[in-house]
Order: structure tokens, then sequence, then C-alpha cells
């Protein structure tokens, strides 16, 4: 698996280093609002800026 990020990156080779990420990865897109939701949800907050 290979990851990249803003700083840095590399390959994942480790059965359980690929294993954590791919967990993470499925709670985090589980958690995700759908495109229509999400932007609804970033009009609201920028509402509170103007």
């Amino acid at each position: 698996m290979f990851l990249d990020y803003a700083h840095a990156s590399g390959f994942l080779e480790k059965t359980h280093e690929i294993r954590q990420h791919t967990s993470v990865f499925g709670v985090v897109t589980a958690k995700a609002l759908d495109p229509d939701d999400s932007r609804h949800k970033i009009a609201e907050i920028a509402g509170t800026f103007a």
C-alpha cells in the first residue's frame, strides 16, 4: 500500500500496517457525509463566518 501525504510518502508492506490503515479508512468512509450533505454542511459552516 502506498501512502502519499503533504509532507511525506511511503509504502506499507507489513500485513498489520495495511490492516490498520484499511480499518481506519473504513471507519472514516462510514462516517463521511454523502456529497449533497457535505455541500450543505460546508455552506452551514461557511455561513457562521459571514
